[in-house]
């Protein structure tokens, strides 16, 4: 996005829409709102900076691109963005957060919280490329039950053309199998044809009324509401860790918070770790993901000898220098875990990875298992990183494990084991 651009958002009204409704029409409908292609994953993320009044969310990517996180939508609810959901996408994620404050609007919006329809198959559909108008390619499930219902009313027949086409998949449900299943059933299939042409959608329908709704309810702030507080992601056992006294470079007794605290002062001194603590969630993210990794044994003699190094450095013993940092025999392995795998990662060619993308040998391990995450996740980063290894691996490390949705992982205690882990727990900056 372009600064202009960026800057555009700020006060407006910003919609996402596709095959629901065209372009001219929804222009027409809401003059003032900048209109966005189908919402995916990150469209949110990128306005937050500077956000729109209200967001509408209409249509939204399923399949080909990733699709919007809920989590995504919480992060604006929080920022103060109104957000209001109908018709496709919309109404399917403004009924799973309804209760966090985001509003549905229309009538698929009710048969989903009536419970009447359910799964995303009901507004699902293939259609064509932007360039060609989102042209439909098959018939969206809740808009056939929809046309049954004003044609053929409750007939038997009609509830088993309905689960018949539920049974295909969206990319299947196309006008012409539709009508030949109606026939072999006993239905009037030229007459089904022909309403399925002739008939507004459902869907469009229910854009036509939420643009309108928007267009003509003046100011944003009408429709705020209490909005679900994102909760701490603190683990609930924590603190006492965080608490635990040690004694400081002048012998006073302090806390391990209180330490890191002090690490912190110097202007860019806790800046590898913060980087290193979050490239170490995802290497281990991966590891989970794949199942690959390094085992307990590795990890604790990894450990072991860690401590060992640091120790004979210091001229301290082990248990010496387990004391200095809080730390306990037992609670080496889970400090030394990120450490351990990046290790672990390194010393393997790209040949021994499980990786599900292709990278030449000039990609370092650790890279290249950071984009691998990011494809088996389910992540497309911005246009401009995505085409750039070193800067989709940046920008992922940047964004963090609670962008991704992390909330176990806590970032003092991230900090505190990679500088511990790092043996950098009691070292100032330029000394």
């Amino acid at each position: 996005m372009t600064v202009p651009q960026h800057q555009m958002l700020s006060g407006r009204d910003l919609v996402f829409l596709g095959p629901s409704l065209s372009l001219p029409e929804a222009v027409a409908l809401h003059p003032e709102a900048v209109i966005r292609p189908p919402i995916k994953f990150g469209d949110l993320y990128a306005v937050l900076a500077c956000p729109p009044a209200r967001v509408l969310i209409i249509d939204g990517f399923f399949h080909a691109q990733t699709p919007i996180w809920q989590r995504e939508i919480l992060s604006a609810l929080h920022a103060g963005i109104e957000i209001f959901g109908a018709s496709s996408m919309g109404a399917l994620r403004a009924l799973e957060l309804a209760p966090y404050g985001m509003v549905g609007l229309g009538e698929v919006f009710r048969l989903f919280d009536s419970g009447e329809i359910e799964g995303d198959d009901e507004v699902a559909l293939s259609h064509g490329p932007a360039e060609m108008g989102y042209v439909e390619l098959s018939v969206p499930l809740v808009d056939l039950r929809w046309v049954l219902g004003e044609i053929f009313g409750n007939e038997p027949q009609a509830r088993d053309l309905i689960a018949q086409v539920k049974s295909w998949g969206h990319v299947n449900r196309t006008v012409e199998r539709i009508v030949a299943a109606a026939d072999r059933l006993g239905l009037n299939g030229a007459e089904l044809r022909q309403s399925l042409a002739g008939r507004t959608r459902l869907k469009t329908l229910d854009a036509r009324a939420a643009l309108t709704l928007l267009a003509d309810s003046g100011p944003a702030g009408v429709n705020k509401t209490d909005l679900w507080m994102i909760p701490d992601p603190a683990p609930l056992d924590v603190e006492p860790r965080l608490s635990r006294l040690v004694n400081g470079a002048d012998g006073r007794p302090l806390s391990l918070r209180a330490q890191l605290q002090a690490r912190a002062e110097p202007p860019g001194a806790l800046s590898d770790a913060w980087r290193l603590s979050r490239r170490h969630w995802f290497l281990q993210d991966w590891c989970a993901l794949t199942g690959q990794g390094p085992n307990e044994a590795e990890v604790s003699r990894f450990a072991g000898q860690a401590v060992s190094e640091y120790a004979k450095a210091g001229g301290q013993t082990q248990e010496s220098w387990l004391a200095l940092h809080g730390l306990r025999p037992e609670e080496m392995p889970s400090v030394f875990q990120g450490s351990a795998t990046s290790d672990w990662i390194a010393r393997r060619p790209l040949s021994d990875l499980n990786l599900i993308c292709q990278f030449g040998p000039e990609v370092p391990p650790e890279m290249a298992v950071l984009l691998d995450w990011a494809a088996r996740s389910g992540v497309v980063p911005p246009g401009d990183t995505a085409n750039e290894v070193h800067a989709t691996a940046v920008w992922l490390v940047q964004q963090g494990p609670l962008f991704f949705g992390a909330v176990d992982w806590h970032e003092d205690v991230a900090l505190l084991d990679t500088s511990i882990a790092e043996n950098q727990l009691f070292a100032r900056a330029g000394s």
